[in-house]
């Protein structure tokens, strides 16, 4: 039997405190690994966690087999490190641009 119940899942779309709490606790440890396997910095890694989260609970509605929670909040994690992995990327090679341009103004 899945621990991710339709019960529950419904539950936890409509609010209820208790049922986000054991969803969080279900999937948490392995989230994290997942995020942190992907992004070094603790900070960061955590931030992405807090906005999956917050996405994936507000977006419970969506969700059309419970038993697939875990796999469903996973894909939202990879999305968020996906696109946080490309913005700081992109913000490095700016940072580098500029600091090449300074050190080598062209005439």
């Amino acid at each position: 039997m899945s621990e991710f119940t339709a019960e529950l899942i419904r539950k936890a779309a409509s609010g209820d405190q208790d049922a986000i709490t054991e969803l969080y606790e279900l999937t948490y440890s392995n989230v994290y690994k997942t995020v942190k396997s992907m992004i070094a910095d603790e900070s960061t890694a955590l931030d992405i966690l807090q906005d999956s989260y917050v996405k994936a609970f507000q977006s419970l509605a969506q969700l059309d087999s419970p038993e697939n929670f875990g796999a469903w909040l996973k894909r939202i994690d990879k999305k968020k490190t996906k696109t946080i992995s490309l913005q700081v990327a992109y913000n490095e090679h700016l940072r580098y641009t500029v600091l090449y341009s300074s050190l080598f103004p062209q005439t």
